[in-house]
């Protein structure tokens, strides 16, 4: 019994430390207009991001993305809040809907989806300097259980002047 109590013990530790571990800041784009990163944490095996073109003053963008889910997806939405200088300045919320005509519930559990889909940009004014974006998505497997994905993401404008930022539609996933 004296050898089991430090062996549970720095098991604890261990994975307390792996528990506590910061999520990989990862970027989605860089410029000389703007730089986004992003990190997640959530059930996903894998996930890569990208996004192009990465400037200011477009209406479709395209993101580019890896994802290897850990469980088949039926229904989705999300709700994103963004921040600047600490101040909430923007709000979007899509309540969880069926997806069956996105691509993206078309993944089993396991499965790798490579896809790239637009991003409509409706044209908001906003200073240069660094904005936090939260986003929450909620998700609903084929069992109904509930999974919620949470992505931090932080936009630096660098270009001076306002400039416009963005207010995203998704496109089909």
């Amino acid at each position: 019994m004296a050898l089991w109590c430090p062996s549970a013990f720095l098991c604890f530790i261990a994975l307390s430390c792996m528990a506590s571990e910061k999520a990989e800041r990862k970027s989605l784009c860089s410029s000389e207009q703007v730089n986004f990163w992003y990190t997640f944490e959530g059930p996903l095996h894998y996930l890569s991001m990208t996004v192009s073109p990465c400037s200011l003053g477009v209406s479709l963008y395209f993101i580019n993305l890896t994802l290897i889910p850990m469980f088949t997806i039926t229904r989705f939405g999300f709700h994103g809040v963004v921040y600047y200088k600490g101040q909430m300045w923007l709000e979007h919320e899509v309540p969880n809907v069926l997806c069956e005509d996105y691509k993206i519930c078309h993944i089993i559990k396991g499965e790798t989806l490579r896809e790239t889909f637009p991003v409509i940009i409706r044209k908001i004014d906003g200073p240069e300097g660094e904005y936090q974006i939260h986003l929450t998505v909620n998700i609903t497997d084929d069992l109904e259980m509930k999974e919620t994905i949470h992505f931090n993401m932080t936009v630096e404008v660098k270009t001076g002047g306002n400039k416009s930022f963005f207010s995203p539609q998704i496109g089909r996933l």
